[in-house]
């Protein structure tokens, strides 16, 4: 792993979720004297999350191919290219998972963000709640996932092997990345409507 890599990863998450306080606390004042409504405020902050951690990705990609990258990767590479032609590698492999990883970036953002918003509606203790409750959805969202791929791997023999035999192929991979795509969207969907509707129901600054 780059110390750089995830020194980078940590801030820019660091920032996503520190921006929301701009909702709370005595700098929230100027915030809700602006005029537009809450879902436009939220939408903004959401907007600014989507390019950090898109820059974020790119960054990471580029040090750890710096940091990692060997004669013996690229001629795996080449050879896995050979083997799976340009296009369908990119689509079915490289994209997805891209995909993925900014997908789970937004997701751990969006925990944080939503443990703020439930953290803040109580009278005390209001960082510490927020980090509980956002840890909490993480660790129930994450294990929704794993319980979902062992009753996966009763039907499938595919994913089975991956727990039997450690035995990843290829046919199996693009099952995960493309469900993984699907329910970490649904996740970020959900977390986002549901941080829209507490913001609705009214903020309490201080």
């Amino acid at each position: 792993m780059s110390p750089l890599r995830d020194t980078v990863i940590l801030v820019k998450v660091s920032i996503g979720i520190n921006s929301f306080f701009d909702f709370y606390g005595d700098r929230s004042y100027l915030t809700h004297t602006l005029p537009i409504p809450e879902y436009m405020l939220l939408l903004s902050k959401f907007l600014t999350i989507l390019i950090t951690t898109l820059t974020t990705i790119i960054i990471g990609v580029a040090s750890l191919l710096f940091a990692h990258a060997n004669p013996e990767f690229f001629e795996f590479a080449h050879q896995f290219l050979n083997s799976n032609g340009i296009v369908p590698t990119i689509f079915k492999y490289i994209l997805p998972l891209l995909i993925l990883i900014y997908l789970e970036f937004i997701f751990v953002i969006q925990c944080g963000i939503i443990g703020i918003v439930i953290g803040h509606r109580f009278n005390n203790r209001k960082i510490l709640l927020s980090l509980i409750t956002g840890f909490t959805i993480y660790i129930i969202a994450n294990i929704f996932i794993v319980t979902s791929m062992l009753l996966a791997s009763i039907f499938n023999q595919d994913i089975n092997s991956i727990f039997t035999n450690n035995e990843l192929r290829p046919e199996t991979l693009t099952i995960f990345l493309y469900g993984g795509i699907i329910i970490y969207g649904i996740y970020n969907i959900a977390i986002y409507a549901g941080s829209l509707k507490l913001l609705q129901q009214g903020i309490d600054v201080e």
